[in-house]
């Protein structure tokens, strides 16, 4: 996927200028950032997807009075109506400035942000400005959704928990660059969306601690209360169940002795329970038997804002999930546990629970896999892109010819390396129980540009790639691939670069399209 292009030569200006002149802006350079410690105008902020420096357009993005408080200054960024996607700003870099996220240390980073509206996704990239190429191929990046509209409120970020379809990560801390800078993404992914203003604050390492979702029980500081009923016992405990499935330090324990068959506990969160877009929860679970029903109830509510999941494992964590679609009608503010619903407990180790890392959980993802079309929206088409190669899917500029499908992938190439380009990952890997020829249609602005298709395994140092050129210019027209008796066992991406072993200059002559793979 596209996240975005720094210009070298513009980078190079400004900071060789701001060398000369100590006046002119320049980037936030630790955290944490509050846009309070110098002058509005010293700050430096680069917008993208677009740039309105390439066409002498005022910034989206500048240093302003809060809306709701006249003693504080802010950055507001408006994301205009011809925003990409992948729209957004940088808006801190400084060698060092980030050494939780570098060391492990610290993988919690929140914000202040005022949003126009709830439900928006608001993404929030660490990344290296010195090694990776363009855009940098060493991240840290994770997803949060705004729960008000025309409040301030904090976002969480969570970079120890890179689960999930929105999430990502791309960084070895042994290996690679430092990671040094800080995106902000404002309704990431979002097309042809209205012109809106967003206001952002006080960026900085830690979360708010708050009784709410996620609870994981490690707060040193956190009080949690469980409330329990009719011969349910939770307590909270050192995990005596500690391993790689889940190696956290405590956990909730529940103890089932007599009572009722739905005997449970309350637990307490602080205000409405935080679900973000998402509609389903996550709750690890280590249960001594299979077979045994959990059910997860938002309270308050009379039975419409349940859901009973029966486990699978017996004496391993497993991590269940429950889906509240169409139950979420109201305001709920605690939530109660209930451990073989139906059953009364006899307080043996028969009857004897854990559970932690309750959590909003996203909607499954159907994987990627062959032929690959662009067509379906619920797919998340995730490029990797590389020295110089940019791709993303978007409408089909030319349906015509051979392909009058709505939905292509482009390619630009610009700078980095002669071998620029972009991969995708079939996460079931490639079959060729079939065949192992692979057809793939092209759009190039010229004649005899060599496309080269490279299947690829996660170790990068086994493949296979075959190249062909291209006999057409600004039309579509099919390519094929012939990996007969190189194909192995293992091959995982799909890896596209075009006219490699020439460094790509951008622009329309370096602007190509991809489609039906």
């Amino acid at each position: 996927m596209k996240i975005h292009r720094f210009i070298i030569a513009s980078l190079f200006t400004l900071f060789t200028g701001s060398l000369l002149n100590a006046q002119d802006p320049t980037y936030a350079d630790e955290v944490p950032v509050t846009f309070d410690d110098r002058a509005a105008d010293s700050y430096f902020f680069r917008d993208f997807g677009p740039d309105p420096s390439l066409t002498g357009d005022p910034p989206n993005t500048t240093v302003v009075v809060d809306p709701d408080d006249a003693n504080n200054m802010v950055a507001r960024t408006n994301r205009p109506a011809n925003a990409q996607t992948w729209s957004g700003v940088a808006f801190m870099e400084g060698p060092g400035s980030l050494p939780g996220l570098n060391n492990g240390s610290e993988l919690k980073m929140s914000a202040r942000v005022r949003a126009p509206a709830a439900g928006i996704p608001v993404l929030l990239k660490a990344e290296s400005s010195t090694g990776g190429g363009d855009p940098p191929t060493f991240f840290m990046q994770k997803m949060a959704y705004t729960t008000k509209a025309d409040e301030w409120e904090i976002l969480t970020f969570d970079f120890s928990d890179l689960s999930g379809q929105d999430d990502g990560r791309n960084f070895n801390p042994d290996f690679d660059p430092f990671l040094d800078r800080l995106v902000l993404f404002f309704n990431f992914g979002a097309a042809n969306a209205p012109p809106q203003t967003y206001y952002f604050d006080d960026v900085k390492f830690g979360a708010p601690e708050a009784l709410n979702l996620p609870f994981d029980f490690e707060s040193d500081t956190l009080e949690y209360s469980f409330t329990n009923f009719e011969g349910g016992n939770a307590t909270l405990i050192d995990n005596p169940q500690m391993n790689e499935a889940n190696p956290s330090g405590k956990v909730g324990q529940m103890v089932k002795d007599g009572g009722q068959p739905w005997a449970g506990t309350t637990v307490a969160t602080d205000g409405p329970i935080n679900f973000g877009i998402n509609t389903r929860i996550s709750m690890d679970v280590y249960s001594p038997r299979a077979g045994i029903t959990v059910k997860f109830k938002l309270d308050p509510s009379a039975g419409e804002a349940e859901v009973d999941v029966v486990n699978t494992l017996a004496n391993e964590w497993e991590t269940l999930i429950f889906d509240f679609e169409g139950k979420l009608t109201k305001e709920f503010t605690n939530f109660s546990l209930f451990f073989g619903f139906g059953e009364v407990g006899d307080g043996s180790a028969d009857h004897t629970y854990l559970f932690d890392n309750i959590r909003s959980a996203p909607a499954p993802v159907a994987p990627i896999e062959l032929p690959l079309d662009f067509e379906d929206d619920s797919l998340i088409y995730n490029f990797t892109n590389f020295d110089g190669g940019v791709a993303e899917r978007l409408a089909n500029p030319d349906m015509s010819g051979i392909n009058t499908s709505g939905q292509v992938a482009k390619m630009v190439k610009d700078g980095g390396q002669v071998w620029g380009g972009a991969w995708i990952r079939i996460p079931g890997g490639l079959n060729f129980s079939e065949s192992s020829v692979f057809k793939m249609k092209v759009w190039s602005p010229r004649v005899g540009v060599p496309v080269l298709l490279k299947l690829e395994a996660e170790d990068p140092t086994v493949f296979a790639e075959q190249t062909a050129n291209t006999t057409v210019a600004n039309q579509w027209e099919e390519l094929t691939y012939d990996f007969t008796g190189m194909t192995q066992e293992g091959l995982t991406k799909l890896v596209f670069i075009f006219e490699n072993g020439v460094l790509g200059e951008g622009g329309t002559n370096w602007t190509f399209y991809f489609d039906d793979v």
